[in-house]
């Protein structure tokens, strides 16, 4: 049995605009599979944070593109142990 998930997926934009904000809430609203959503205008990179169930980052960066807006994933990056320093 195949149990999907909820997941959060993280993208630095190019959402400046109002207007690109409208578009993107538009399209995003219309998702059944996008549960949740935001947009941090306070942050330089314009991080927009999505909560979907059983999508795939790449169906959203489609979709967004689409949109003719940029999008690129932002993932944690761990630091490797061996970099601290005791």
């Amino acid at each position: 049995m195949h149990v999907l998930m909820n997941q959060i997926l993280v993208f630095k934009t190019n959402i400046l605009s109002a207007n690109a904000e409208v578009r993107v809430a538009l399209l995003l609203n219309a998702q059944s599979n996008v549960l949740q959503w935001s947009i941090d205008h306070e942050d330089i990179d314009e991080v927009l944070r999505v909560v979907v169930l059983g999508m795939e980052e790449a169906d959203l960066m489609s979709l967004l593109n689409g949109l003719g807006l940029q999008c690129t994933p932002l993932r944690d990056e761990l630091v490797p142990e061996s970099r601290f320093q005791f």
